[in-house]
């Protein structure tokens, strides 16, 4: 039995190779064969498939992701259709709905229409997570405003604040808000 399983993981990891070599028209091939090696397989076969695709163990993964979510909609898409989301989406995009899938509990047929959606509209992954996120991502970003506006009081604020405490301030703004110049009196102590 371990030969025979030793044997058909060699067949499919020879077939996601050949097909990644191909090119981007021929990646949809590799992520089916991913999916059915990731997490099928003994430990290390994640890393051995990613080694001989040169890839991370990461990105392997996602390819992976993708083909698994590419799968389980494969009943609620007419083939053309399916050609159409693949052609007109990233696996990227793939990766991702299947998160926000499993996060938000969302239905196949959601998630297919989210698909069509962004490859209609060619839309960013960004773009189609934005609408995927809707209210969840609009209150994350208000979450953010409001500590950055409450650091930027700090630091302005003419109350008797220490020089300390509007320095950390002004740090965690510059972590919340990235890379940007912060000019913070020098500390006290």
């Amino acid at each position: 039995m371990k030969i025979e399983q030793e044997r058909a993981l060699w067949k499919l990891q020879n077939r996601a190779v050949k097909y990644y070599k191909l090119g981007e028209d021929h990646r949809w091939v590799t992520c089916l064969v991913a999916s059915r090696i990731v997490g099928h397989y003994d430990k290390g076969a994640t890393a051995a498939l990613a080694r001989n695709l040169s890839l991370s163990v990461r990105y392997t993964e996602n390819l992976a992701k993708a083909g698994v979510v590419y799968r389980s909609l494969r009943k609620f898409v007419a083939g053309h259709e399916a050609h159409h989301m693949r052609t007109g989406t990233t696996i990227k995009h793939w990766t991702r709905i299947g998160e926000a899938m499993i996060k938000y509990d969302l239905s196949p047929h959601e998630v297919v229409e989210t698909l069509r959606t962004a490859a209609d509209e060619g839309a960013t992954v960004e773009q189609m997570m934005g609408a995927v996120d809707g209210e969840e991502h609009t209150i994350a970003w208000q979450k953010r405003w409001d500590v950055a506006v409450h650091n930027l009081e700090l630091i302005n604020s003419d109350v008797d604040v220490p020089n300390s405490k509007r320095l950390h301030a002004g740090y965690a703004l510059r972590a919340l808000m990235g890379d940007m110049t912060i000019v913070v009196a020098e500390s006290d102590e």
